[in-house]
Parts: C-alpha cells; structure tokens; sequence
C-alpha cells in the first residue's frame, strides 16, 4: 500500500520534537505491514520582513525536503499572513502543497490513500486535495484541532465538510469522537484510536540512577512537556508550596520558560524546582522511573503521550480530567484526576498520591493494554478497505 502522509505537524532537523506522535503512529504501523510511505510537511512561509513576523523565520532554516526513518518527507512553503492567516489557511495549504503533490506524483510515487493529521487546517486542505486529485481521504483529530477550532464558525464549516467527505475519520479519545459525531451526524465514518506506548522502550528503571546525578533527596513530582500557558506548568509550581518534602522536576522548553521562572523565584527557598530543559526521548524512561507522581495540569489534551508513557513507567499520574486522560488511566487512579483545574486542586490530589499511591502492578497492566498493537491493526483494516 502506498500512502501519502499530509500534516503541518511532523517532526524535522530542526524541530525535532514537532508533532512526534505523528511520526510514531506511522513508525509503528510501517514496522507491521508492508507500506511504501512519503510525507507532505507543509512549513509557514512569510514574504516580509517586519519585527512581528519573526516567529515565521526559524521555518526558513527547514530543508525542502529531508528523509527520517527510511521516511521521505517533503516540506512544501505556504503562504501565512499573521493575525488573519487562521482564516485562510486551507485554502494557502491546499494551493502551494498541490504543487509539491503533483511532483510526487510525477516522481512515480502513485499512492492510494492521503493520510491527514490534526483537523484544521491541514484536514481541511487535504480533503481539498483529495478531491482535486481523486483520491481516498482519511484524517485524524488530534484534541486541539477541534476542541479550539470548533469555536469558530468558519473553521466549524469547514471541518464539518472536510469529516462529511472524509473516507473515514480517526478520533483518539472517545470525547472527540462524541464532538465530531454531533457536528457530522451519524453518517460520518469514525473510529476511535488512541496513541500507543511502545513497552519496549517506556518501562520502570532504576529509580537511583536520576536521582543520584540531580542530588535529589525529596520526593519528585514530575512535568513534561512544552512551556506553554496551556499546560499549566505555573500552576504545578504554585502548589509545590502546599506540599512538604518534595521537589518539582519540569521537562521541555518554551516561550513560557522566563514566566515560570520569574515565579519559582518570588517563592524563595518555599519550594524546590528545577527546569531540565530538552531531553532525549531515550533519556525520559528514567525521569518517569525516578518519579514518586507524574503531573499534568493543560488545560485541553487529546491523547497525551506523556501520560502513556509515564504510565508504562509504572509512575502514578495526577492530571486535569481532559481528552483522552481519563480513558487512559486506570479505574483505580481516578481518584486522582482533577476536576477544578487549579492551585488548590492540584495541591491536594498530589498530596494525596504522595500518601497513598495506587498499586504499580495495575498501572503497568493497563499500559499494556495501550501498546501499539490493536491501533496499528486496526487502522491498517480501514486503510485496506477504502484504497
């Protein structure tokens, strides 16, 4: 089978980590059946050069195309105008990708299936290509491409459209899978299938091994993921305060960096947290290890890697009840799943899984219930049967 993987959201040199889930699902589905892949990267392009477009210029450094994994990836340049470009996205995605499409094409790559990732604007464009190049659409919905597009009234159109015509469509929790079925009716094809954890990988290490290179002598609580305000690293450090004996660990980088710092600071000595920058994603099995809590606080999430694999670390999580969290947790540490996403909430469901942590043994046993094996079946079927 041959498929064309499209998405805005893929990892390259020189953002390594960009979309990474993405990348693993067809990793992981490659390893178990025959598939002759290429992916279309798209990558934000500016014309001008005024201050406020910087953002825009650290794309220019992506090569125009570059190979991962055996994997071909092209990266295509679209048009972006700031502030107004949301609304015109798709249609910039569907006009500078076809270009590159084409080429592939060309090239002697004739593939069967197009292969979208997050639902606005991406979905959207896809579909639109699909149309114009007469070719089977699938998309997956990622959490943030419909829990923040839908609020929109053109984004909602268009979504509405693109999973109307869609061959079928992938949600990774149920919660999405209820809000595209409520916007697309019962005829639309979606089946539900969460990221998975490879247990080869992610599994309990040596708990002293982190801990004597940090010097840590408290209990850890640890947090990873990209400083943004949504993942609510400001409010795990606010509730450090509230927790005896403990220090915070937080993994990732970010624009929230020098805000999350500026407030560790204005706590003094009150609390202990430590910012550890990137780390490998060979390394992270021995972070989640030497772990009393795994900790996130976002806002929205679809599926969250972070709990997967902090899960098949054997490493209690306690996390806002969003997405996929809550179906991905076993019974037993929904307790620990916080409604009110605050200080105080956190505060005490931390506290709590300090005092009383839930059994190692039925954690690691629902992680293996999340490996790869059932997703990856499963979505080849699907693609099998519309190509």
């Amino acid at each position: 089978m041959k498929i064309l993987l499209f998405t805005t959201l893929y990892p390259n040199a020189e953002q390594t980590h960009h979309g990474i889930f993405i990348e693993k699902r067809l990793l992981e589905l490659r390893k178990r059946y025959e598939l002759d892949v290429e992916v279309v990267a798209p990558v934000p392009w500016f014309p001008f050069n005024y201050h406020w477009a910087g953002s825009y210029r650290k794309y220019s450094r992506i090569a125009k195309s570059e190979t991962r994994s055996g994997v071909l990836i092209h990266h295509p340049r679209y048009l972006v105008i700031p502030i107004l470009g949301w609304r015109f996205a798709p249609i910039s995605l569907f006009i500078f990708s076809l270009i590159t499409i084409r080429r592939v094409r060309k090239s002697g790559f004739r593939f069967q299936l197009l292969d979208a990732h997050f639902m606005f604007p991406d979905g959207v464009a896809a579909q639109m290509l699909g149309a114009v190049l007469n070719v089977p659409v699938c998309i997956t919905a990622r959490g943030s491409d419909i829990y923040d597009s839908l609020q929109y009234s053109i984004p909602r159109k268009l979504i509405k459209w693109a999973i109307s015509r869609a061959q079928f469509v992938v949600a990774v929790s149920q919660d999405l899978a209820r809000n595209l079925l409520q916007l697309g009716g019962d005829g639309i094809d979606v089946e539900v299938l969460p990221n998975g954890v490879d247990n080869t990988v992610f599994y309990p290490r040596d708990r002293s091994l982190v801990r004597t290179e940090l010097g840590l002598k408290k209990r850890v609580v640890l947090s990873v993921g990209n400083l943004r305000r949504l993942k609510g690293h400001d409010i795990l450090i606010r509730a450090m305060e509230n927790i005896d004996d403990a220090t915070l660990l937080i993994i990732g980088v970010g624009e929230e960096l020098e805000n999350l710092k500026q407030i560790t600071e204005s706590y003094g000595n009150k609390i202990e947290v430590r910012f550890l920058g990137d780390i490998p994603n060979d390394d992270l099995p021995a972070y989640y290890s030497t772990a009393d809590v795994f900790a996130l606080a976002s806002s929205s999430e679809g599926c969250p890697n972070v709990v997967l694999e902090a899960i098949a670390c054997g490493t209690p999580v306690v996390a806002t009840a969003v997405g996929a969290i809550p179906e991905l947790l076993p019974a037993s540490c929904h307790e620990f799943l916080v409604r009110e996403r605050n200080v105080a909430g956190f505060s005490s469901a931390i506290k709590r899984c300090l005092e009383n942590p839930p059994d190692q043994a039925t954690i690691l046993a629902r992680a293996k219930e999340l490996g790869w094996d059932h997703t990856c079946e499963r979505l080849f079927t699907k693609m099998m049967q519309v190509t």
